[in-house]
């Protein structure tokens, strides 16, 4: 259950789908144009997001079906191993890249959007996207945050978000919004914990006080590990 809708496992012609009706009917229109668009894209076999399967118009029961799983979210995994995490944040740094190409910006990229079955990411809840031009149904804490500080929305949401959930994920933080509090933390003590060079530790400071645009690296890819 979400504040956008809320998602519930059904049959439909003798197989399992989840089924996520939405929350505001007054963002149906919008939400059924960014689906419709995205289903027409034809995704790699290396990507792994959970598409649409049908959408669904009945009364008030208004929404769409995509594929069940039945797998854990990055939330219930944040004690994994280091070398897992880093694997698993790779797969979804790609995945993010292809949706940015194809002009999508997901703007919600979080530990309980992301379900894992195993052997890799499988990135969810996609109907709230940036898509063509059409706009986000709902402006989440972080989207507003990037908003208010480039005044703008652009792909770089994405990479921000994505570096939120790489320092977020590896250093065991499962509410993301005490983030600018951890760092704050990090910072006074200098203590960075996996993260051991400049700019990572520069990426990561300039997590809490970037403006006007956000053009830092991928954090991932400054990660040194501890011996």
């Amino acid at each position: 259950c979400g504040t956008e809708g809320v998602v519930y496992k059904v049959d439909w012609n003798g197989k399992i789908y989840a089924y996520k009706k939405f929350g505001d009917e007054k963002v149906i229109d919008n939400k059924i144009q960014k689906l419709k668009l995205f289903s027409n894209i034809q995704i790699p076999n290396n990507i792994n997001i959970v598409k649409p399967k049908a959408i669904v118009y009945f009364k008030e029961y208004n929404g769409y079906l995509m594929e069940y799983k039945d797998e854990f979210s990055l939330e219930n995994l944040i004690n994994i191993k280091l070398e897992d995490k880093i694997r698993i944040l790779n797969i979804i740094k790609e995945t993010m890249i292809y949706l940015n190409h194809n002009n999508i910006i997901h703007g919600d990229l979080k530990c309980n959007n992301i379900l894992y079955d195993g052997l890799n990411p499988i990135l969810i809840d996609i109907d709230n996207m940036w898509i063509n031009n059409y706009l986000y149904d709902l402006e989440n804490y972080f989207i507003k945050e990037y908003k208010k500080r480039c005044g703008k929305i652009d792909k770089k949401l994405d990479k921000f978000e994505f570096n939120l959930l790489t320092y977020c994920f590896i250093n065991k933080i499962v509410c993301f919004k005490k983030y600018e509090e951890k760092i704050k933390e990090n910072i006074d003590t200098k203590n960075y914990k996996y993260f051991e060079s400049k700019i990572s530790k520069d990426i990561i400071n300039h997590l809490i006080d970037f403006n006007d645009t956000y053009d830092d690296d991928y954090l991932i890819d400054t990660l040194v590990k501890k011996a």
